[in-house]
């Protein structure tokens, strides 16, 4: 691991494309917030963080296992831990069809997903690959545009997501 320093100021922000790639804004919770234990420790390594951040996290861990192996990798990784963040940061963006692709899904699931992992691969066991594929795909039609609502809204609420530290990183 080795030490790296991430100053995101207003100007990070302002400056900031409007196109998918904003990582650099979630980068501090990326390394700092645990998804990989239980619900209580992902909470916990949350509270440095606003709730735009949290939200901005979740979306950016949901896109990255979607895009990696779809829902069905979303659902089984320890990532799932994050979906109902994801969910309200899909809301407050303004995005209606990722709400409703949400909706679709939980639909899918047969309720909403549990916090603890076992739970979940029970659970998914619901899910058909039918039902996984459409939605998978549904959410790779509409990525591009919906992520250009979350730069917007990153820029409308950039006080929200300033961050200055030291960090340790995986190289």
């Amino acid at each position: 691991m080795k030490k790296k320093f991430i100053n995101i100021t207003k100007k990070t922000i302002e400056d900031l494309a409007i196109t998918i790639d904003c990582f650099s804004i979630a980068e501090p919770m990326w390394w700092k917030v645990n998804i990989y234990e239980d619900y209580e420790i992902y909470e916990k390594t949350l509270k440095a963080f606003t709730i735009e951040q949290r939200y901005l996290l979740a979306m950016f861990w949901l896109s990255s296992e979607v895009n990696n192996g779809g829902f069905y990798q979303f659902f089984k990784n320890s990532t799932d831990i994050v979906w109902e963040d994801a969910y309200k940061g899909y809301q407050a963006i303004g995005s209606e069809k990722l709400v409703s692709l949400m909706d679709k899904l939980i639909e899918f699931y047969g309720k909403r997903p549990s916090f603890d992992r076992k739970s979940r691969w029970e659970e998914i066991k619901n899910f058909t690959d039918k039902d996984e594929n459409k939605i998978t795909e549904e959410y790779w039609e509409l990525e591009s545009q919906e992520w250009q609502k979350v730069v917007i809204w990153i820029k409308s609420n950039s006080e929200k997501f300033l961050f200055q530290g030291e960090l340790e990183i995986y190289e």
